[in-house]
């Protein structure tokens, strides 16, 4: 528990990714919005960097 509030507190808007924001990330891929993405990591962490 005291691991998920530290990860919780990386992030910039102090709360944990839900599903919908991973939904709504795969939506936008999906969309016309993003025909002329290519080659990009899209972290949804919240800001966080939990890969150190």
């Amino acid at each position: 528990m005291e691991r998920r509030r530290a990860l919780i507190e990386e992030t910039h808007d102090k709360r944990p990714g839900t599903v919908e924001d991973i939904a709504a990330t795969a939506y936008f891929l999906a969309s016309p919005g993003a025909r002329h993405l290519t080659g990009q990591t899209l972290h949804v962490n919240g800001g966080a960097y939990t890969t150190r």
